[in-house]
C-alpha cells in the first residue's frame, strides 16, 4: 500500500498539485457522471459503489449542478405553460 502512495505523491510533486488526495479523483469522477446526466444506478457501478449513501458522499453538488437543475426545471415549466396556454380541440372524449 505505500508503493502507490509514494508514487502518487511523487508525481504530484513533479507536476507542482498540493493537497489533491487520491480520493478526490473519485469524488470528480462521480460529480462529472452526475453533471453528464448519468443515471445514478450506472454512475454507482462505473464508481464501484454498492450503497446509495457511500455514493451520494462522493457526489459533489456545487453551484454549477445547481444552476444546471434549475435550468431545466425552467425548460419544463416554460414547455407545460406553452402546452397548456392553447386550448385543445373539444373531442366530446375526456382528455
Amino acid at each position: 500500500m505505500k508503493g502507490w502512495k509514494r508514487s502518487y505523491a511523487t508525481a504530484c510533486r513533479l507536476a507542482g498539485i498540493e493537497g489533491l488526495r487520491f480520493n478526490d479523483w473519485r469524488h470528480g469522477f462521480v460529480t462529472d457522471l452526475m453533471e453528464a446526466g448519468i443515471p445514478q444506478h450506472m454512475a454507482m457501478k462505473l464508481s464501484g459503489h454498492t450503497q446509495a449513501d457511500t455514493h451520494e458522499i462522493y457526489a459533489n453538488i456545487d453551484d454549477r449542478l445547481a444552476i444546471q437543475a434549475a435550468a431545466a426545471l425552467d425548460r419544463l415549466h416554460a414547455s407545460r405553460t406553452t402546452r397548456s396556454a392553447e386550448p385543445e380541440p373539444a373531442t366530446g372524449l375526456v382528455n
